[in-house]
């Protein structure tokens, strides 16, 4: 908007500033010639002017000094009546021709965002405050005004780019309108359905306007919408129609009327009375079969949640099921006992089998619940509804297109999003170019200033050419060099300041005293101080500053009340009427903010202190409830979860429930879990025990539940070290021991061999040392009487040899049947073993598995099961006291036992 307080011509003044903190004033650029604008709704706005290289005046030729000034990136100021706006240098180009001169072309100031990457973000479910908070934080901009419908929507978002990108990114995934603050350096989100209003600027051929152009643009026309989401998911499952599109023929209906007699009252520029009637009457039956269509789909969706609850339930049995499966072949072929496995087994298919049966009975439900919705669906199909040549005669209306986005992962979001779309584009975009003078250098017209701006709704008529339409403006381009403006203008709602007031606060008084209040971050994103603390402090602050500089207050009264407003800052007004207040963001389009004698009503409630008997605050989730001296939260179901103060008679503190519907937490105690775990070795005479101590102030035991896995018998070393010692063996008794018979042997040696000599006859012995053949050396013998007799003395013979001659032999043995006889005596063997050592061999060396389990709890054996595997078993039923337990795991041979025991019981304060 142009405004300005005095009855002077407005003209744009532009000023060099220095890119500086404070952007310094340089100079003021009064030879600017050839200026233009192109202010663009949700867009970034342009100027383009030029600058004469030399000064030229009567006497001499002199240069411009300003041109040495100039330089990318420095900025300009726009001054425009009352209006002021920054814009960053982008290029400078020196033009050699009949005028020297340089072209200077500038973008709006929120460019410098496009000099500021972001690489690789990706998050999941955040609003658009979130988003805002993200891009901004490395920059010096932060975040103005942001439509609290769009910090009630979430969306993933992956960005790789740079921060001017993304915010106008982030405004087309929430379709939010983008509004820059070059001063305060500020970006809003507006709501683009209320951004605008009719301010009563009208044109037709004579007055104002030079000429006009009207065309349809057909590009984004359609009646019908099909919506897709991710992985190709579409709306028939909530689609009414129980087809992946919506549709509207409207657009080619217009004008006709009928009334409830059927009376038809005008007739379709395009389709016959009788499709007319035919699609009236069906879009009747559709309108008044979605009410029971929304009933048959929450009761589908109730029962698609409990499907899929047992189907994981189901998924969990099979698990367990093959889990035994494994174990049973196992011990089959290991030899181990199976008795126990296969009861399991069997119980464990048992459970499989119920629980299949309920799915069963769910998908029966399912089913005859998808028999009636299909039923539903056959009523409302268009070709049940419209004869063949009705068909026919639609079919040319029909003009498709395609609306796929992979954000949306709900067909219901997906189908409610696609209606809000598919409003927009079931009509042909009329655009309307109009070209009109330049009214802000006529005074005459100076009744009309302040009512052009972007996004505005105007009225441009021309006889001639039959245009008579109301519209906004989305674009204006003034070109002050040929005094002229250019507007491009396309569809929008006429609503008035009155009307649309009206409805706002009648939505208000609906509300009642329940308050939406969403988390907001402001400004400064990176301050770790109180969110609240700074908004109120920064905003107190702001408007401190605003009431003492608070000189250009424009105040009206008239017969609609006291209007205050700053003609500097037109969008923000305050209008009080009998028993009313309001304030508005949008220049009046909405009045989000009231005060009435029922109370006060607004998007967002901030303050230090909240007073009153009763708070409401209330969503999809659930339900914030303060009363007296007592807070209640309830979730989506409308269950109590969470209490705090009074939350029973005489009875004080803090009550969280969990879903199961048991307290978690009061003024009785606490809900408190413990897991105890230990494993050992064991065998038929040795049990694993596992003694606990449940507390004296247990008020209720919840759940104990006991764990075991069988595993092997372990050890981590073999050998000792030994101090020696000595051993006796046993007493014998001795006995007699018989060799067995043996039959007569008869032996024949060898033939003769020679001692000596070359034959069997020949040969000799030769011995050393002497022999007396037995007489006494010295003794005196007589010789022969035939000799001469006499006496000689016997001496030993020495050395000497004997011919032997051995004829051919052999021996014969014969060794008759005989036996041998041992007797032993009575005896002890003796053993002495010195001291000595062995050295450890570490190491973890396993044996046979723990096997034939029972279990027994405070000296009782329980259940009667004998276990063979690994076993999850529920003993809350034996454990019902406070003390001391035990439980004992005994094995039937030598093994090992793992066993964890989980309590989970309610302790009093």
């Amino acid at each position: 908007m142009i405004t300005t307080v005095s009855g002077e011509i407005i003209k744009p003044k532009y000023y060099l500033c220095k890119p500086d903190l404070h952007r310094t004033t340089i100079a003021h650029l009064k030879e600017v010639m050839h200026d233009s604008q192109k202010i663009a709704l949700n867009g970034l706005n342009q100027l383009d002017f030029s600058l004469p290289i030399f000064m030229n005046n009567t006497r001499n030729k002199k240069r411009n000094k300003n041109i040495d000034l100039i330089k990318e990136h420095f900025l300009i100021r726009v001054e425009k009546g009352n209006d002021t706006e920054y814009y960053i240098i982008d290029k400078v180009s020196k033009i050699m021709d009949d005028s020297d001169s340089v072209a200077v072309e500038c973008y709006s100031l929120p460019y410098e965002l496009s000099f500021k990457l972001i690489k690789n973000y990706s998050v999941v479910s955040y609003n658009t405050s979130q988003l805002l908070v993200d891009m901004l934080k490395e920059t010096i901009w932060n975040i103005g005004y942001v439509d609290a419908q769009f910090d009630l929507k979430y969306r993933s978002f992956d960005f790789n780019g740079n921060v001017k990108e993304a915010i106008y990114e982030i405004a087309d995934r929430f379709e939010a309108l983008v509004i820059w603050d070059t001063i305060k350096r500020e970006v809003s989100f507006y709501n683009p359905d209320t951004y605008g209003m009719n301010k009563g600027f009208k044109t037709k051929y004579g007055k104002l306007m030079k000429g006009v152009t009207q065309e349809l643009n057909l590009d984004e026309f359609c009646t019908r919408l099909k919506l897709f989401g991710k992985d190709g998911m579409s709306i028939q499952a909530v689609n009414p129609l129980g087809s992946n599109f919506i549709q509207d023929f409207s657009y080619f209906m217009y004008p006709f009327a009928m009334d409830n007699s059927g009376k038809i009252k005008s007739h379709s520029l395009y389709m016959s009375d009788e499709l007319c009637v035919a699609l009236t009457k069906y879009n009747k039956l559709v309108e008044s079969k979605s009410g029971e269509f929304s009933n048959l789909l929450t009761q589908k969706n109730q029962l698609d949640t409990t499907l899929a609850a047992k189907q994981t339930e189901l998924s969990t049995l099979n698990t367990e099921f093959n889990i035994i499966s494994d174990k049973l072949d196992t011990a089959n072929g290991t030899g181990q006992p199976t008795g126990d496995l296969i009861a399991q087994k069997n119980n464990k298919q048992a459970q499989i089998d119920a629980k299949q049966a309920e799915i069963t009975s769910v998908n029966n439900q399912i089913n005859s619940l998808m028999s009636t919705i299909q039923a539903l669906g056959n009523t409302l199909k268009m070709e049940n509804n419209l004869t063949a040549n009705q068909l026919i005669e639609l079919n040319q209306f029909i003009i498709e297109k395609e609306l796929s986005d992979e954000n949306y992962t709900d067909a219901k979001d997906l189908y409610e999003d696609g209606k809000k779309k598919f409003q927009k584009i079931r009509e042909p975009k009329i655009i309307v170019t109009v070209s009109l003078v330049n009214f802000y250098e006529i005074m005459t017209e100076k009744h009309n200033w302040d009512k052009l701006s972007i996004g505005d709704v105007i009225t441009v008529e021309h006889e001639d050419l039959g245009i008579h339409i109301k519209a906004n403006v989305t674009e204006i381009n003034p070109n002050y060099a040929e005094s002229d403006i250019n507007l491009t203008i396309s569809n929008a709602a006429e609503l008035s300041l009155d009307d649309q007031f009206m409805k706002d606060h009648k939505n208000n008084i609906s509300t009642s005293n329940t308050v939406n209040m969403n988390h907001y971050k402001w400004d400064d994103a990176k301050a770790t101080a109180d969110d609240v603390s700074t908004i109120l402090n920064n905003t107190w602050d702001a408007v401190k500053r605003d009431i003492t500089a608070g000189v250009n207050e424009d105040v009206s009264i008239s017969r609609r009340g006291i209007i205050i407003r700053d003609p500097k800052d037109p969008k923000k007004l305050l209008i009080m009427q009998h028993g009313q207040i309001a304030l508005s963001n949008d220049n009046g389009n909405t009045w989000k903010t009231a005060i009435t004698p029922e109370g006060v009503f607004a998007e967002r409630l901030v303050g230090k202190i909240l007073l009153g008997n009763k708070l409401i605050i209330s969503d999809d989730d659930g339900t914030f409830t303060i009363e007296g001296n007592l807070l209640t939260i309830k979730d989506k179901t409308g269950t109590v979860r969470i209490q705090l103060g009074e939350y029973q008679k005489d009875k004080y503190g803090l009550k969280i429930v969990g879903k199961s519907g048991k307290v978690v937490l009061d003024e009785d105690g606490i809900l408190q879990t413990d897991t105890i775990q230990l494993a050992d070795n064991v065998d038929s005479t040795h049990s694993l025990k596992l003694k606990f101590y449940i507390d004296d102030n247990t008020m209720r035991i919840d759940k104990v539940k006991l764990n075991f896995s069988l595993e092997r018998f372990r050890a981590y070393s073999k050998s000792v070290a030994s101090g020696g010692g000595g051993s006796t063996t046993s007493a014998s008794g001795g006995g007699d021991l018989t060799t067995t018979d043996f039959e007569q042997i008869n032996l024949t040696t060898t033939g003769p061999q020679n001692i000596s000599g070359s034959t069997q006859t020949e040969g000799s012995y030769t011995g050393t040392g002497g022999h007396n053949h037995g007489i006494s050396e010295g003794t005196r013998l007589a010789t022969h009487p035939t000799s001469s007799g006499g006496y000689v003395t016997w001496v030993s013979s020495g050395n000497h040899s004997h011919p032997i001659s051995l004829q051919s032999h052999s021996h014969s043995i014969s060794m008759p049947q005989h036996r041998h006889g041992l007797s032993i005596p009575n005896h002890t063997h003796q053993v002495n073993i010195p001291s000595h050592t062995h050295d450890i061999d570490y190491g973890i060396f396993e044996s046979s598995y723990a096997s034939g389990v029972q279990i027994k709890i405070d000296g009782i054996v329980r259940n009667g099961t004998i276990y063979y595997s690994d076993s999850n078993v529920d003993i809350t039923q034996w454990i019902q006291t406070s003390g001391w337990h035990t439980i004992e795991l005994s094995s039937n041979q030598l093994g090992r036992i793992n066993a964890s025991l989980f309590v989970r019981t309610f302790v009093g304060s």
